[in-house]
């Protein structure tokens, strides 16, 4: 889940809670040894909306890890930045 607080026009604070099953391993050199567990992860950051063409958004986030649950993390850094577009889609009326 995550919530979002505009700051200006097309720049929002975002703070995140996620839950993921991921498989966790010991030791870089031995990747396949390992098990599967549940992991909480705390994220907060900036993001930066943008119109990328006429019908299409994007969006640009740079989100910070701040609290893991298991002391091996799935991210590889605590900087995490992401990016995405979206195409919105507008109905027929009705007669």
């Amino acid at each position: 889940s995550f919530t979002e607080v505009i700051l200006f026009k097309g720049i929002s604070a975002r703070l995140e809670v996620e839950e993921m099953n991921v498989f966790v391993y010991r030791d870089m050199l031995l990747q396949d040894i390992g098990k599967r567990v549940w992991i909480w992860s705390y994220m907060a950051g900036i993001k930066k909306d943008f119109t990328f063409l006429p019908k299409v958004t994007g969006n640009v986030q740079f989100m910070y890890n701040a609290f893991c649950s298991n002391d091996p993390d799935p991210y590889p850094t605590r900087l995490d930045v992401r990016f995405g577009f979206e195409y919105s889609l507008k109905r027929k009326a009705r007669k």
